[in-house]
């Protein structure tokens, strides 16, 4: 990863034979050369990239239709299902051992101190943790008031409060088109609004049902405001030192572990952790369903938590708010076929409003990359000299060139 400070853009330092259409002058002849071909940590990092985003399909997925059976087929504990959500967070000890440490440390590539994170990170992860605990708790307090196909609608609206605090935070920029789909997301959610009995399932009072749609609405504007602070605590980690994949691990597992610790507290706090044998008996699907859908949806958490954290690594905030709208229609048809939801009319609007704003973000997307793609860097005039220690090679010298990869 790039040392320097990103934001809209990101910036590397690379030599000029690197430069896409770069021109050379020798002797006042003008010599293009040849476009490089794709570089082996650009297709690395896409290659990291593609099994986080199947991570995370997977993991929101399975996650919203594991959490929505605990709760329609007897399970109420809602600090119990946010202890689970991040109680996994040994799972991701043993990735960081077997191919940081085993494969760096102890063959002598790099030092034990160069693997491990810095403490001022630590501390950001720490804080970061406790704040996704709250968000966790949150969520569960809304799926179990709400529809599945209604809160994946709620909780999608994240990019729009991912766009606007990424403004804030690390200066992402905002085009026509992120500032449409931020607008076309937010009527998706006012539209669900203004219909809320349509779909309150059976034995959820209006206000429950109320609490639950402003729960979700928090989730998704705290979700919206702590990727951007992730991607903030990257960017001020690379001041210091590259971040590489051993620091997203860590940085991950510290935020799980703080989650934990805050779930823990709270779920000792409330004694739902001396009902949860009594619930299990009692559970509509059977004990051992209830048990299998526990550890089935700890462990997707995790899964879910590795891939967020390495789209963040590849990508930005708001390609990762992006991405999960992607996955709002494939929840909605799943969850519709499960748990037998009714599919009104505001529902079908709100998911169309959702998907417009996203191909507005994606066809803002693919014309910026266009237009930064088919701009000519000007060429470089080298002085030509008889006497090769005096010529002038501008060349020589390292220049910051602009990746369009972050821009909205």
């Amino acid at each position: 990863m790039e040392a320097q400070h990103q934001t809209c853009i990101n910036t590397s330092i690379i030599d000029d034979e690197d430069l896409e259409g770069q021109t050379h002058v020798h002797d006042q002849e003008v010599i293009p050369s040849p476009s490089p071909s794709p570089t082996k940590p650009s297709i690395a990092k896409l290659g990291f990239l593609l099994p986080c985003c199947i991570c995370v399909a997977v993991s929101v997925i399975g996650c919203r239709i594991l959490l929505g059976l605990y709760f329609r087929h007897g399970g109420s504990h809602k600090w119990f299902s946010c202890w689970v959500q991040n109680i996994g967070f040994p799972l991701l000890a043993p990735p960081f051992w077997l191919i940081i440490y085993k494969k760096e440390v102890s063959k002598g590539k790099r030092s034990l101190g160069e693997v491990v994170m810095e403490p001022k990170l630590f501390m950001y992860g720490a804080a970061l943790g406790l704040f996704g605990g709250l968000i966790s708790l949150m969520y569960a307090i809304g799926m179990s008031s709400l529809p599945v196909s209604t809160l994946s609608l709620l909780t999608s609206t994240q990019l729009a409060f991912t766009a606007f605090f990424s403004f804030l935070i690390v200066k992402q920029k905002l085009t026509f088109y992120s500032i449409n789909a931020v607008a076309l997301m937010i009527l998706g959610a006012l539209v669900l609004a203004l219909h809320t009995s349509g779909d309150r399932p059976e034995g959820v009072s209006r206000g429950r049902y109320l609490q639950g749609f402003f729960m979700a609405i928090g989730v998704a504007a705290s979700g919206g405001l702590s990727t951007p602070m992730v991607e903030l605590c990257y960017l001020r980690n690379r001041r210091k030192g590259p971040v590489n994949y051993a620091v997203v691990l860590q940085f991950q597992f510290v935020m799980n572990a703080f989650s934990a610790l805050f779930s823990t507290c709270g779920v000792i706090a409330s004694k739902e952790i001396l009902g949860i044998r009594r619930e299990a008996k009692e559970y509509g699907l059977g004990e051992m369903k209830y048990y299998i859908i526990v550890v089935v949806y700890a462990t997707l958490a995790q899964f879910n938590s590795i891939g967020f954290m390495g789209i963040l690594y590849c990508t930005s905030s708001l390609f990762l708010g992006v991405f999960t709208v992607i996955l709002l229609p494939i929840t909605q048809i799943i969850a519709a076929i499960t748990f037998h939801e009714k599919y009104t009319a505001e529902k079908g609007m709100s998911l169309v409003l959702c998907l417009w704003g996203f191909t507005s973000y994606f066809v803002g997307k693919c014309a910026r990359r266009t237009c930064n793609t088919n701009k000519t860097v000007p060429p470089i005039t080298i002085q030509a000299d008889e006497d090769e220690d005096e010529a002038v090679t501008e060349s020589s010298s390292p220049r910051f060139v602009a990746n369009p990869r972050l821009n909205p």
